[in-house]
């Protein structure tokens, strides 16, 4: 019982809100992660149909190998670092996230509504409450 286009634009709207910070000169560390978390989240829901894990070392697996490396790179960086740190953000990462923000959004909009079969539900509340007598 999952519902991939609504988890898909509920991520693409965080991204969405964060995207204008990818044109200044330095990005906050704690936001760029939060943008590419969601991101990812938002890939990870299109393309395996579940919800995507709180952690986000499972979700670099959706990334392209050498991005992956930088983004180990700047994880290390942010074990040291101060809550609000900036940092030039490389080139590819910044047109990495543009790039699969806007073709995410696109392919949300056919995303499936839903996975799973709700009368099941209904019947197992039902029931629950007959046994109850609530």
């Amino acid at each position: 019982f999952y519902y991939p286009r609504k988890h898909a634009h509920h991520y693409l709207g965080l991204v969405k809100g964060k995207l204008p910070q990818l044109d200044a000169e330095t990005v906050n560390l704690k936001s760029f992660f939060y943008m590419l978390r969601s991101l990812l989240s938002a890939q990870w829901s299109l393309e395996l149909g579940h919800y995507a894990p709180m952690e986000l070392m499972p979700l670099l697996a959706l990334l392209p190998p050498n991005l992956k490396d930088e983004v180990l790179t700047l994880i290390a960086l942010k074990a040291n670092a101060e809550e609000n740190d900036s940092l030039v953000l490389p080139e590819s990462l910044k047109s990495y996230i543009a790039q699969e923000y806007m073709a995410l959004s696109e392919r949300a909009k056919d995303a499936p509504l839903k996975y799973g079969d709700t009368a099941l539900l209904d019947d197992y509340f039902l029931k629950t409450i007959r046994q109850n007598d609530i």
